[in-house]
């Protein structure tokens, strides 16, 4: 029955209708509608809550609404396996009535805890179908910021050490998956920080109209296999990822990105890998010409970080198996 005119509405039904329409399709603050972070939840209903029932009168607070929205079946708890100390056990909520949280696919649980995250490594080889295989983890990168940088430089060598695992055949250290925020579904997710100049491209793609997620494009997925091989899945997934891409990577989308990250180690690895697949001479000579070695006495270096070859290729100087 519609109230009778001039009854002050419900601030509860305005709220909520306000989230009706806010969650009408994902925004670049809210890239999943079917799936939030309790803290960009609280944050909308702060908003609204602020916006739509003025300043006066009984307004319920974020923790209030969310509370009977939950017994209403319309926010669900996202049920975790197991946490990381650094996730609150209601970090992630799904939304929506008769929502079925089984549902809720790996890239929306990535990109709704870090809505400014970019997919990467290897949920990005799955989303390009570069893999046949079943995602062992997944991951999502958090670009960092200058004074992040400077207090990544900061750390100590102690912490350092615990971060990384060490292969003790080669004293070769072997980079962390990154840090862990919490396993779902018997899948452990990572996030990780990135520098910018490491990670230059990525791609705006929607998973439905009501979901929406960033990724690393094919040339720089690909090119990530050669710095974090063990976050992408290791030697076996990387190699069917480029074998995969043989026939689909743009090359001057790939040098251009080799020349701007300006690495000499990945120019060497990524040279190697395109002579692998069959990519033309032109494009081979360039990279030569940017990151080959100088002479002889330059030091060989793995393929793969972390994974030793014997194996000496003399044109890029890499170890391959």
């Amino acid at each position: 029955m519609d109230q009778p005119a001039g009854t002050p509405q419900d601030p509860f039904d305005l709220i909520v209708a306000g989230m009706s329409d806010a969650l009408s399709q994902p925004t670049e603050t809210i890239p999943s509608v079917r799936c939030m972070s309790r803290s960009a939840l609280v944050s909308l209903i702060g908003e609204l809550a602020n916006r739509l029932t003025g300043p006066t009168g009984h307004v319920p607070s974020a923790t209030q609404v969310i509370n009977r929205l939950t017994r209403e079946r319309i926010l669900q708890q996202v049920p975790f396996d197991d946490l990381s100390p650094r996730v609150k056990q209601k970090r992630l909520l799904a939304v929506g009535l008769g929502t079925d949280i089984q549902t809720i696919h790996p890239l929306e649980l990535l990109q709704a805890h870090v809505p400014t995250g970019i997919v990467c490594y290897m949920t990005a080889l799955e989303v390009h179908g570069l893999t046949t295989q079943p995602a062992m983890h997944h991951h999502i990168a958090r670009i960092e910021t200058a004074p992040a940088r400077l207090r990544a430089s900061a750390e100590t060598a102690s912490t350092r050490a615990a971060a990384r695992t060490v292969d003790h055949s080669t004293k070769t250290a072997i980079p962390p998956l990154g840090q862990w925020q919490f396993t779902y579904q018997g899948l452990r997710y990572y996030m990780t920080s990135r520098e910018p100049r490491f990670l230059r491209y990525h791609q705006l793609r929607h998973l439905s109209d009501k979901s929406r997620y960033r990724v690393t494009t094919l040339e720089q997925t690909l090119v990530d296999t050669l710095h974090r091989p063990t976050s992408c899945g290791g030697p076996a997934v990387v190699f069917e990822a480029w074998e995969s891409a043989a026939e689909v990577l743009n090359p001057e989308k790939m040098t251009t990105l080799l020349r701007q990250i300006g690495d000499l180690r990945l120019l060497r690895r990524a040279g190697y890998m395109l002579g692998r697949i069959g990519l033309n001479r032109e494009v081979l000579e360039e990279l030569e010409v940017l990151g080959a070695p100088t002479g002889e006495d330059e030091p060989a270096l793995s393929l793969l970080p972390g994974i030793p070859y014997s194996t000496l290729d003399p044109r890029w100087r890499v170890l391959v198996p």
